[in-house]
């Protein structure tokens, strides 16, 4: 049994003054004979804002003309907990987990009208729920070792623009972001060299 906390305060000062308390508690159990482990997590996190963004005609030319404005940006706070277990079996390793964020002050960005000048900009809520499967084998010939890996991951986000590029609307429905990677299978390996070198490669 293993067991981990910790916490991390964070003081932010810029346009929008940010304290933030970030606790954090884990715990990984082994279960004799079988040697299955289990995890689990628990914390928080917070991320601070850009400082610096466009300014001046930039600002008026592309984004006042139609009718946007750029408020100042707040930090996102992250809520995340997680839960997995790895299965070993004659040196191959199954691996699955699940989690699930919920954030405040997503960070994002967008564009103005057709152009690909991107701003940056914070969502309201946003809930980034996945989950992964992972097979690693045992180690070929004490040097190389393969993986594949699979994962579904849905990031959604509502409610208004709370800081940087906005039209000033709301959304009362989840939508998704474009952080949605739905899913993805990722295959690759790695193998160890002479003089403490290595080589690896991924496919997804």
């Amino acid at each position: 049994l293993t067991l981990i906390a910790g916490m991390r305060p964070t003081r932010v000062p810029g346009d929008v003054e940010e304290i933030a308390i970030s606790p954090r508690f884990g715990a990984t159990v082994t279960v004799p004979r079988i040697h299955w482990t289990f995890r689990a997590f628990y914390g928080h996190y917070y991320q601070a804002p850009p400082l610096l963004t466009v300014s001046g005609p930039a600002l008026i030319n592309f984004a006042q003309d139609q009718g946007l404005d750029f408020i100042p940006l707040h930090g996102e706070f992250d809520e995340e907990h997680q839960f997995g277990v790895s299965i070993p079996f004659r040196g191959w390793v199954l691996d699955a987990d699940t989690f699930r964020t919920n954030a405040t002050n997503f960070f994002d960005h967008n564009n103005i009208g057709a152009s690909n000048i991107f701003f940056p900009l914070s969502i309201d809520r946003a809930v980034i729920r996945g989950w992964e499967l992972t097979l690693r084998s045992p180690r070929i010939a004490n040097r190389a070792q393969l993986h594949l890996t699979y994962s579904n991951q849905i990031a959604e986000g509502n409610g208004t623009i709370t800081g940087g590029l906005t039209d000033f609307t709301l959304d009362s429905e989840f939508e998704p972001l474009d952080h949605d990677q739905r899913n993805t299978l990722n295959i690759g390996g790695d193998l160890s060299l002479p003089w403490r070198s290595y080589a690896s490669t991924n496919v997804y």
